[in-house]
């Protein structure tokens, strides 16, 4: 609502308190006007000056309050004068009379925060503009908690600040982001000033990290302002609003691990929302685990993750994954505490993005097993396992998990350079004689429209060139193995770290999304085998143990104490990377040297985990290897390749 009062004022002096003015100059003319000695009088033009205010233009005004701020209005022609407010709200009026304008503000809780308004005096031909701040503060004293349910809170909340972050379902489940750590919350009777707080993946046998209450204070539909005790037990005061479901057509990367420290990150999985009908979104999704199984997710540790295809629908949030059914198998104990292996499928309803707080997405799933066919190795009665028919009860769930936003940017490949990224996508299906292939990470550029990758056993004993063929158009690179073709596009961390993605087709549905993430960089050149020496940590499998390279003992810590007190057998290859055998398994076919170990585990299909560490980066301490791993399992042979970071600590 805005007020014009239009005053005549009185002849008072011009003062002016600052602002912009806008004059016009009115002319008046007089015709066969003369002189008394003949000649023509130049005609009289007046100028008008603008009008203008006076005064303090800051209020300090507390919610459930009433304050009152008095202006000088004052115009120098004694025009009449009007006063207008832009973007004025219902709690903010005026009146204007005998050149005074009496501002009279009452704000509410949800208007807690500064205002800035321009506000204007006008004569009708000039005006002078002036800024009008409203502080409104927070009063506790008038704080009169409002009843509110979690049908009402229904969705995810975050305060402007980053420090709280809210949301809820309808099935007593809520997540709580406080200046960064996550938590799971539980209610009852859709009562909430009463919270239980757990971590936020556990669901049985969870410690209590404390109790915390909500109260409302105000709402509207997209707006809250309520109260949450503290881990002082303090009620603290938050204005919080509402997420949206839709959210923009940005790729991100998440981590499901954030205890394990990745410098930089070995992948990159990527989270994307398109719209575009051509393309399918990737999400990972969760789902419970029977009592008693722990998973290797630190935040997520009686789930398991889910990276599923599917179609997003912007208008309700919803996620309809190309794969509806999952077969899936767990260890269940039995009530004489023994366990079997028991099938399942996993169904999932409902999946619906809820919103994105403080950087974490939200989903809520709706879902539930159904047994399977189990082993006729297993006399199956589903009486004799324990919480089993808990475990098959339908359930939803509120998940959380980190988003980091990514940006795509353009690396002109260069010729004779090489460069990591993992090139062949696992649809190639590549084999290496008798061995199924996975890896690629590394690539040369051979020429400005072709490159090899070199695929080779971990004690490069097989070894194959593959060529390819390539373009880039912008951000767009495409390349073609034969007959099979791919697009890639690159994505940067705000780290600087940049990734290779490639854009594969599904089968099912014909449309695109995107792959994992491989780090894309160029190759360090100048590394010798020299450079290897040294005492090395994990940093992004801890379960790998230590490194150790000396001119005259290596060991690579998947082995036993044998293998610490002597070191493996080991060699240094033509491109100065280090191969690694079990020194045990190789004394114990009479083999002491690698060569002849490698062949005779090989050739007797006693293939016993071959690995090799290649140097690729160096950053001060921080050093990036191609892992290579050969090994036997269910009677096939293979290759795998992954990049691991360690941390050289002499």
């Amino acid at each position: 609502m805005k007020q014009k009062l239009l005053i005549l004022a009185g002849c008072l002096a011009l003062s002016a308190c600052g602002g912009s003015s806008n004059n016009d100059l009115s002319s008046i003319t007089s015709s066969n006007n003369t002189s008394s000695n003949g000649g023509t009088n130049t005609p009289q033009v007046p100028v008008n000056t603008a009008p203008t205010l006076s005064g303090i233009f800051t209020i300090d005004a507390k919610a459930k309050s009433q304050y009152d701020l008095v202006l000088n209005a004052q115009d120098k022609e004694s025009d009449p004068l009007s006063i207008s407010i832009e973007n004025q709200p219902d709690w903010l009026s005026y009146t204007l009379e005998n050149n005074q304008v009496k501002l009279s503000v009452s704000p509410d809780f949800l208007d807690i925060e500064t205002h800035t308004y321009p506000i204007s005096v006008s004569d009708g031909k000039a005006s002078t503009s002036y800024e009008l701040t409203v502080n409104v503060l927070d009063n506790p004293q008038a704080w009169a908690p409002i009843d509110i349910s979690a049908a009402e809170l229904t969705g995810a909340w975050e305060d402007k600040q980053q420090h709280l972050a809210l949301a809820f379902n309808q099935q007593e489940q809520g997540i709580l982001i406080e200046n960064g750590e996550l938590s799971r919350l539980e209610y009852q009777n859709d009562a909430l000033d009463k919270l239980w707080v757990y971590e936020h993946g556990c669901i049985s046998d969870c410690n209590l990290k404390r109790f915390t209450g909500l109260q409302l204070i105000a709402k509207t539909s997209d707006k809250l302002y309520i109260t949450l005790t503290n881990k002082h037990n303090e009620n603290q005061a938050y204005m919080l609003h509402k997420s949206s479901s839709v959210l923009n057509e940005k790729k991100y990367a998440h981590n499901l691990y954030p205890d394990i420290t990745l410098y930089p990150n070995r992948t990159l999985e990527l989270t994307s929302l398109p719209t575009d009908e051509q393309r399918l979104t990737t999400l990972h999704i969760r789902s419970h685990l029977p009592k008693r199984a722990i998973s290797g997710h630190s935040i997520h540790k009686h789930y398991t993750l889910h990276y599923l295809k599917g179609v997003y629908d912007k208008a309700s949030g919803e996620f309809t994954p190309s794969k509806a059914v999952i077969p899936y198998s767990f260890p269940f104990f039995s009530n004489s505490s023994e366990f079997d292996e028991l099938h399942f499928t996993l169904s999932y309803d409902k999946i619906r993005i809820v919103g994105k707080i403080q950087n974490h997405l939200i989903i809520q799933s709706d879902y539930s097993y159904q047994l399977g066919t189990q082993s006729e190795y297993i006399n199956f009665d589903p009486n004799k396992y324990q919480n089993l028919s808990e475990f098959l009860r339908p359930k939803s769930d509120l998940m959380a998990y980190p988003l980091i936003e990514l940006t795509e940017v353009t690396t002109p490949l260069e010729v004779g350079k090489k460069y990591t990224g993992k090139m062949a996508p696992p649809q190639l299906n590549w084999a290496l004689g008798e061995y199924k292939y996975i890896g690629a990470i590394e690539f040369s550029i051979i020429d400005d429209s072709t490159g090899t990758v070199l695929i080779e056993t971990a004690g490069k004993s097989v070894k194959e060139l593959r060529t390819f063929t390539y373009s880039q158009n912008g951000v767009e690179l495409s390349v073609s193995f034969d007959d099979n073709s791919y697009k890639y596009a690159q994505y940067s961390m705000p780290s600087g770290e940049t990734f290779l993605v490639a854009q594969l087709t599904d089968e099912t549905s014909g449309k695109t999304y995107d792959n994992i993430g491989y780090q894309h960089y160029e190759v360090d050149k100048t590394i010798t085998s020299a450079d290897y020496l040294g005492t090395y940590r994990h940093m992004t499998n801890v379960y790998a143990g230590n490194m150790s390279i000396s001119p005259n003992k290596a060991t690579y810590s998947y082995q036993g104490p044998y293998e610490e007190e002597h070191g493996d057998v080991f060699k240094i290859q033509a491109d100065g990377s280090y191969s690694f055998l079990s020194r045990s398994a190789c004394h114990s076919i009479g083999a002491y040297d690698f060569d002849t170990c490698n062949t005779s585990l090989t050739e007797g299909n006693l293939l016993i985990s071959a690995k090799n560490m290649k140097l690729l980066k160096r950053e001060n301490n921080i050093y990036t290897f191609k892992y290579s791993h050969s090994f036997l399992y269910n009677e096939q042979v293979y290759v795998h390749e992954l990049i691991y970071v360690l941390n050289k600590l002499d």
